[in-house]
């Protein structure tokens, strides 16, 4: 197993569970246009000698999340124990790690305990992993007192810098502890890694867990039951942390996928994955930060609207045109306007741009005679056999709803309207929505968790009593369609792109009618560490594809939060 903590501009995505050391680190950059993974073997490793004996703690730890975010580790024997805490303070390019060992015996014992860091190789990635093969030098800092690691290319790429608070070596009486704290520190050039680090120093481990932990005990979501207490505040965390950040060298918002590169397309935007899946968890943890992720997205993103995906700078990494993705931006801040009630936002010249962008595009790919809309990839980025999806267009419908009320045109009311009825001519085959259609004769029964007809109900397209969608859902939910896995022990909706349970039909489940047998399947699955995943086998509940989703994850936490609390 393994545990992640991180926070706006550092992300520890595997802390080793079994030794407790930190494998890598990674970083957003935007000069790279995605994130810079540091590794080592491992990166940070913690020796601790009792008496000149090498303390193996493998396999003997047990771990916690204070406030759902914050790793512990406990070892523990008949001489001492050893409390491990991992801590990421909020808005600061460094990160530290306290040591408490604890004398239990009768006799004084000689504690020498040290941290090593063990920076060997850097990382280049979006997507892929790439090793940047230029030299990484080791010096003392001239003037911080500090350990510095520092790579350049023609000029620096990255500094690294570790400090220490406490003794690396006493002797414990009976029932003594020592304290020791490890911090380090990260920036373009010696020196600001090395000040990173020592204003940690400055300000004091213990102020800064209470920062953090007085962020994160406000953002908590409560519930009763503490398993889904646990799942749905992790996750939260876990997508407020890892589907955004800020870049180290130019310290702009950024969202991506995931700042974990053990998710398989990592470090990259999707307008999907990060406006209707991340979005409404963020809304959970802060409005003014929902906002300025809504500006990143109007500004910086805008000019690529709908394509695949995009480098965080909002230039092209993969085209092909996707019309959730196209409708999303408006979806999400509709919602945020919905929740706010910041009708002012609506005022700024970006977003009046933007909405005109986005509808001058979704015309352009409008049949010419019926009012329904094409798309050249699915849901799961895969082509699309049909090029007209119905679930797209139901998105499209709600879309023009929405552009009619805030650009004041009644025309693309009307729109919306002859796209409803377009949809009921078009995707209906006895009596159920089809998934696809040509528009002449070739159509698929088949369904995507990433965009389900599940949700028309909960996208205000029907209402729960259709007998049209109330069909079509029983019809996905049965034993007789292939990827219904009604059979198996978790009973969630596959699809061709990831033959297993989703986790974000999962979260489909949760919010339209089936939240009973959504946490059944959920209280069965421990997915990555309990992390949101693209799938679980169908048995075991384990990660099958996908594992650090940070975008499901939050989409996970949102339909887990409606179906509790509302």
């Amino acid at each position: 197993m393994i545990q992640v903590t991180g926070n706006e501009y550092i992300s520890l995505p595997f802390i080793n569970e079994k030794t407790g050391n930190i494998n890598y680190l990674t970083l957003l950059n935007m000069t790279n246009r995605g994130m810079l993974e540091l590794r080592g073997n491992p990166l940070i490793m913690s020796n601790i000698y009792i008496n000149d004996e090498l303390i193996d703690v493998s396999d003997k730890l047990s771990w916690n999340r204070i406030s759902y975010w914050i790793p512990v580790c406990l070892y523990e024997d008949e001489r001492l124990k050893i409390d491990t805490i991992y801590l990421t303070p909020p808005n600061q390019k460094a990160f530290a790690i306290r040591v408490k060992v604890t004398n239990k015996s009768d006799e004084s014992i000689t504690l020498n305990n040290r941290f090593i860091l063990d920076w060997s190789k850097t990382y280049h990635v979006v997507n892929e992993s790439y090793e940047i093969k230029t030299q990484i030098i080791k010096k003392d800092s001239n003037w911080n007192h500090g350990s510095i690691l520092q790579q350049f290319n023609a000029t620096p790429l990255l500094s690294v810098a570790t400090m220490e608070e406490g003794k690396t070596s006493c002797d414990l009486q009976k029932g003594e502890t020592n304290v020791y704290d490890f911090f380090v520190g990260l920036g373009y050039e010696e020196v600001s890694a090395a000040t990173a680090a020592k204003h940690l120093k400055r300000v004091g481990f213990n102020n800064l867990f209470n920062e953090l932990n007085s962020f994160l005990e406000d953002k908590i979501i409560k519930v009763e039951d503490s398993y889904l207490s646990k799942i749905l505040n992790t996750n939260l965390f876990f997508s407020y942390y890892y589907s955004s950040g800020k870049t180290l060298d130019t310290e702009e918002l950024v969202l991506v996928t995931s700042r974990s590169p053990r998710y398989y397309v990592s470090a990259a935007y999707w307008d999907r994955d990060s406006l209707l899946w991340s979005f409404p968890s963020f809304l959970l943890i802060d409005y003014k930060f929902s906002k300025e992720v809504l500006k990143y997205v109007f500004t910086k993103q805008i000019k690529n609207i709908g394509e695949h995906s995009r480098f965080i700078d909002g230039t092209l990494l993969e085209p092909g045109f996707e019309l959730d993705e196209l409708c999303a931006p408006v979806l999400a801040l509709n919602n945020y306007i919905d929740t706010t009630k910041d009708f002012s936002f609506l005022n700024n010249d970006y977003i009046k741009d933007g909405l005109y962008i986005i509808l001058n595009k979704l015309k352009s790919k409008r049949h010419e005679k019926i009012a329904l809309y094409e798309t050249f990839l699915m849901p799961t980025d895969d082509v699309a056999k049909e090029k007209y999806l119905t679930y797209d267009n139901v998105l499209v419908w709600k879309v023009l709803n929405i552009l009619s009320k805030y650009l004041n045109d009644e025309s693309l009311y009307t729109e919306a309207e002859h796209v409803k009825k377009a949809i009921y001519d078009y995707f209906v085959v006895n009596e159920m929505f089809v998934f696809s259609s040509d528009l002449n004769n070739s159509y698929s029964i088949y369904d995507e968790p990433p965009g389900s007809l599940l949700l028309f109900e909960h996208l205000g397209f029907c209402n729960s009593s259709s007998k049209i969608w109330k069909n079509t859902v029983n019809h996905i939910r049965s034993k007789d369609y292939k990827l219904s896995f009604a059979n198996s022990n978790i009973s969630e909706i596959g699809c061709d792109h990831a033959p297993h349970p989703w986790i974000l039909s999962l979260a489909n489940s949760l919010l339209c009618g089936y939240g009973d047998s959504a946490i059944e399947n959920l209280k069965k699955m421990t997915m990555d560490n309990y992390i949101a995943c693209e799938s679980v086998d169908e048995e075991t509940g384990l990660c099958a594809t996908g594992e650090a989703f940070a975008t499901c994850a939050g989409f996970l936490a949102y339909s887990l939060n409606h179906y509790l609390n509302y």
